[in-house]
């Protein structure tokens, strides 16, 4: 038996669009574990301004761990270099 955290850090993954929170909860759930998604091409999406939109949640964030959650833990989550 483990603890729950655990488990969630080996199986499990959180995604958000456009709620603030997803940022800024990134280190209660594990920065490897979040991943930020645009939902396209969903009605509720963030397109047409996806860039904007995503470099505005990310104000202030280190670079590194913005980097982590818009592609680098999604790419390792895949299997992708």
């Amino acid at each position: 038996k483990e603890l729950p955290s655990t488990y969630w850090k080996r199986q499990k993954a959180a995604t958000f669009v456009h709620e603030p929170e997803g940022v800024e909860m990134r280190h209660a759930l594990g920065l490897e574990t979040v991943l930020s998604w645009t939902d396209f091409p969903h009605p509720d999406c963030n397109w047409p301004d996806a860039g904007k939109k995503i470099m505005k949640q990310f104000e202030g964030v280190p670079e590194d761990e913005e980097r982590a959650i818009t592609w680098e833990n999604g790419a390792r989550m895949y299997g992708i270099q």
